[in-house]
């Protein structure tokens, strides 16, 4: 939360500090404007009062999602050091994606004839994830914008390289992940069922 008092110097009050405490442990505003004058006994006086918020309700995420484009994907698993049949099969399965949200809290269940996985999180912890092609990672994921933004790094004693994994919505609310390593940036398109 930022606070901008303009006005003549001010010197906070009480009133004010508990304020800006219940502004701040609500969540619900992100930027408050006071303009403000003080006069000799320090006590602060708001000629107006302008609140402005720009906290958005987060996407909802949730239904059901069949992979219908790729590209790239060969080269982001062989940066991950995914060996050649387990790239091969990744390249032509086409998976169903079916999500839950509530919240910050979500599950995840990526359904095709390879293999089938269920990962269930919260934003921003950090949790411990075997990948569709067997790696020990760590995750955590996190609002960055109106994008889900995940990290995965490779468990302590584990070999490997990080990896970011972006999930957005569309203006169709098709999910579109940019998956990247190194320099290679991987696409993958997930439309609505």
């Amino acid at each position: 939360m930022r606070l901008i008092i303009t006005g003549a110097i001010a010197v906070a009050s009480v009133q004010l500090i508990r304020f800006a405490h219940t502004v701040q442990s609500t969540g619900g505003l992100s930027e408050v404007r006071l303009p403000v004058s003080c006069d000799n006994d320090s006590s602060i006086h708001s000629n107006q009062a302008k609140l402005s918020t720009s906290n958005k309700m987060a996407p909802n995420f949730a239904g059901k999602y069949k992979l219908a484009k790729s590209e790239k994907f060969d080269e982001y698993m062989k940066a991950l050091g995914v060996g050649l049949a387990t790239r091969k099969v990744g390249g032509i399965t086409t998976p169903t994606l079916t999500v839950t949200q509530d919240g910050d809290h979500f599950v995840w269940k990526s359904e095709s004839t390879f293999k089938s996985q269920t990962v269930d999180f919260i934003i921003g912890q950090e949790y411990d994830f075997k990948t569709m092609d067997d790696r020990n990672v760590k995750c955590t994921v996190t609002w960055e914008g109106e994008k889900l933004k995940e990290v995965q790094k490779p468990a302590p004693g584990k070999e490997g390289k990080e990896t970011i994994l972006m999930r957005e919505l569309d203006a169709d609310n098709n999910v579109l992940m940019t998956l990247l390593i190194d320099d290679i940036v991987c696409t993958r398109f997930y439309k609505r069922v």
